[in-house]
């Protein structure tokens, strides 16, 4: 295999290997930059990655996004070990050279939130780093969301607002395009430059060893995977041939074929997943305005002298002093409820519309009833199928506004008429066309061992031939991780059929902003 046609695959290989380091070290922002710096990780990560491209194929360097963070937390698991600060200081050192230059000046503002945020000592609130958002077409995404979050935690130390997060602003696309050409090179030079310090040097040359260490294992892995399921493939060709000679040698028997009959448009559409955090905090303000809840401004202003208290340590900080700051704490309750349920209900709405119904048909086109058949199916262990996630309870009407109180609060009245949030309009799904004409038999599921697959089975008493029996729905979910191809991969087996059948169905997903028509 050439080298240069590796190269191209090697490059974004190397990204989510920075990205899936930073992770490791300083959780959320490491992943976010992480991708940027892969360089750091120095020229044995490369020829680590050629070297498995060359032993198991171009497929490898593509798997390199399954070798997650996650996956080797365990393996670089050491207090010695944790160099948020050096991720934090990098980007901070970065972020003043690069806001010098003429075009990104208009936006001093957003220039002193991230240097507010970052050059403290608080901790950083970004939403966790799903495994699946370490991929090459998710990393500039996963850059722009943090920032925007970063500048949102910056304001909320300047104003010391509700304690409730700041909803996040829209990044101008003049500033995000211009990060996104000055800021690279920048924060490649400032990264290496600090990690020859003193404080840094020893634990970083150590994590980028260990790193490599598990990736390298990881690669091993999926290799010799990569490789099962090849020689699994060229089985399942060899055994279809060998059915059909024996069938026709052998006329009267049954011949078992699976194949999809639902979905029946290909490729099958669902949306892209949601910000979940993003859509929490607007549905926040849009159910308490539907609800008539107070403005949160007057909220934050009633709990300024309780908030005061608990920073002094006062031993009745808890104790509200007054009717308002009573309502008032009453209230931020009724608020944290609110974004608990809001959060069930998104997770509940997104199973929904990013779900696919799998109907399988089987049939037997021998000459022959098929005696006890049994169908297996495998799919890859880390989809969710058949998991129900199941809608909340709506939310409770807020606290009343105590009567004193009502000439001061300048509360809403609720709006009836205003609809309940909804993220994905005119996405929900009808159920399944076919469900008249379903089989009594369903699926039962089976892990086995550390087999990359969960098998499902079930079992067919007795199948004319000629005749074909719909199985019941499979539904896999996606969540919030992004849409692949499908792979099911089967084997049907009935007493008195020669030889077992085999092969594999491939379903193709595509993530559109618009319903399709169906």
């Amino acid at each position: 295999m050439a080298k240069s046609r590796l190269t191209p695959l090697v490059k974004p290989a190397i990204s989510i290997a920075g990205a899936g380091l930073g992770a490791v070290l300083a959780g959320p922002l490491g992943a976010a930059i992480g991708g940027w710096l892969g360089d750091a990780l120095g020229a044995s990560t490369s020829k680590l990655l050629n070297d498995s491209a060359h032993k198991f194929g171009e497929k490898i360097i593509e798997k390199i996004a399954d070798v997650s963070a996650a996956s080797l937390v365990d393996k670089l698991k050491a207090p010695s070990l944790e160099l948020e600060g050096l991720y934090r200081e990098a980007l901070c050192q970065s972020l003043r050279k690069v806001q010098a230059e003429p075009e990104l000046q208009p936006f001093h503002d957003w220039f002193s939130n991230w240097e507010r945020c970052l050059s403290g000592t608080k901790p950083l609130n970004l939403a966790t780093i799903a495994a699946e958002q370490l991929a090459p077409d998710k990393l500039n995404s996963l850059f722009h969301d943090t920032m925007v979050s970063l500048d949102a935690q910056g304001r909320a130390l300047r104003e010391n607002p509700l304690s409730l997060r700041r909803a996040p602003r829209t990044m101008p696309e003049a500033l995000d395009s211009g990060l996104n050409t000055r800021l690279p090179a920048i924060l490649r030079r400032t990264f290496r430059s600090l990690i020859t310090k003193v404080e840094y040097e020893a634990a970083w040359k150590e994590a980028n060893q260990l790193f490599q260490d598990a990736v390298q294992l990881e690669l091993e892995s999926l290799g010799l995977a990569t490789q099962r399921i090849d020689r699994r493939t060229e089985q399942i060709v060899e055994d279809t041939r060998a059915i059909r000679d024996r069938v026709e040698r052998e006329a009267d028997v049954p011949l078992l074929v699976l194949d999809l009959a639902e979905p029946t448009t290909v490729p099958w559409s669902i949306p892209p997943a949601r910000d979940r955090s993003a859509d929490i905090q607007q549905a926040l303000t849009a159910e308490g305005r539907r609800l008539g809840a107070p403005d949160p401004h007057w909220l934050s202003e009633a709990l300024a002298g309780r908030r005061e208290r608990l920073t002094n340590a006062r031993s009745d900080a808890a104790d509200p002093i007054d009717e308002t700051e009573e309502y008032a704490v009453k209230l931020k309750e009724w608020y944290g409820r609110a974004a608990y349920l809001l959060g069930l209900q998104h997770d509940a709405q997104t199973s929904t519309v990013r779900s696919i119904l799998l109907v399988l048909r089987i049939s037997n086109t021998g000459r022959m009833p098929a005696e006890k058949a049994t169908i297996e199916i495998g799919l890859s262990r880390d989809l969710s199928v058949n998991e129900h996630v199941s809608e909340p309870a709506p939310l409770e009407p807020p606290p009343e506004v105590p009567s004193a109180l009502k000439d001061k609060i300048a509360a809403p009245i609720a709006r009836e008429d205003l609809d309940p949030v909804d993220w994905y309009p005119k996405w929900q799904r009808s159920k399944s066309a076919l469900r008249d004409l379903l089989s009594p038999f369903e699926f039962f599921r089976e892990v086995r061992g550390d087999s990359q697959f969960q098998f499902f089975r079930a079992f067919i008493p007795h199948l004319e031939h000629g005749s074909f029996k719909l199985t019941r729905p499979l539904r896999v979910n996606f969540g919030y991780r992004p849409a692949r191809p499908l792979r099911i991969m089967y084997t049907l087996h009935a007493t008195n059929q020669p030889l077992d059948s085999r092969g594999e169905i491939a379903i193709e997903i595509t993530e559109t902003g618009a319903p399709p028509d169906r």
